[in-house]
């Protein structure tokens, strides 16, 4: 199937959900319920397009706001949107299938290609930075812990990653984490995804891991720079 066929195809499917924000149950796994129950409003339908078009290796990330959340595929030159439909009666957005219908390519975006789109493990090593915070920094170091909800991940599937930072002992609010993964053959380690700390220092959150990672084992790295009061620091 080609390519632009096979989204299509996706894009029928989860337009097919009926709106609901009961939670689906039934199979142990919330890609797999959502993706099967066949319900559920703009955010559940863009998650579960997501992971499906990802384990085809087709580049796609979730774009969201207050009001509605959607898709974007990337075809080797454009970002390209993709309405699901699903958005909040209330909210000033087009949704459902006649958005698509009007343009079935709507919105060409950024030209810049996502990380891990026809670059090879080296590359990513190149971007990777995992040096220790420069000596010349004077905010408390921040010290971060970092785990995984399970030992082994899957390309195209949501990984649980959950972690604290602290500095001189307090907690530090609303800091952003990069979560790097690195191995013996990638040491300077490629990005797999971004969170933020809540009000307690606390991240805990979902990533779907690349289609384009390359198989192999590595080590989870979380990595902050901080804020006025919180010293950029990394996980052990």
């Amino acid at each position: 199937m080609r390519p632009r066929e096979a989204i299509a195809k996706l894009a029928a499917y989860f337009r097919s959900f009926a709106e609901s924000n009961d939670p689906p149950s039934g199979h142990g796994s919330v890609y797999l319920d959502l993706a099967l129950s066949k319900k559920g409003v703009c955010r559940h339908r863009a998650f579960a397009f997501l992971v499906t078009a990802q384990s085809l290796g087709v580049p796609t990330r979730v774009i969201a706001n207050e009001a509605h959340a959607w898709v974007e595929i990337y075809d080797a030159k454009l970002w390209r949107r993709i309405d699901l439909g699903g958005a909040a009666p209330t909210a000033n957005v087009t949704s459902g299938s006649a958005a698509f219908e009007r343009a079935p390519d709507v919105a060409a975006s950024q030209q810049i290609p996502p990380r891990g789109v026809g670059r090879s493990a080296h590359a990513w090593a190149r971007d990777g930075d995992l040096s220790p915070a420069p000596a010349s920094d004077d905010r408390p170091r921040s010290v971060l812990s970092v785990a995984v909800g399970s030992a082994e991940a899957h390309r195209g599937q949501p990984l649980r990653v959950r972690g604290e930072v602290h500095a001189a002992g307090e907690p530090c609010p609303h800091v952003g984490i990069d979560l790097w993964l690195r191995s013996a053959s990638t040491p300077g380690g490629f990005l797999l995804g971004r969170l933020a700390t809540g009000d307690d220092g606390v991240f805990s959150d979902e990533i779907v891991v690349s289609a384009e990672a390359p198989l192999g084992e590595y080590d989870l790295v979380a990595r902050t720079p901080g804020d006025g009061r919180c010293g950029a620091g990394m996980s052990d």
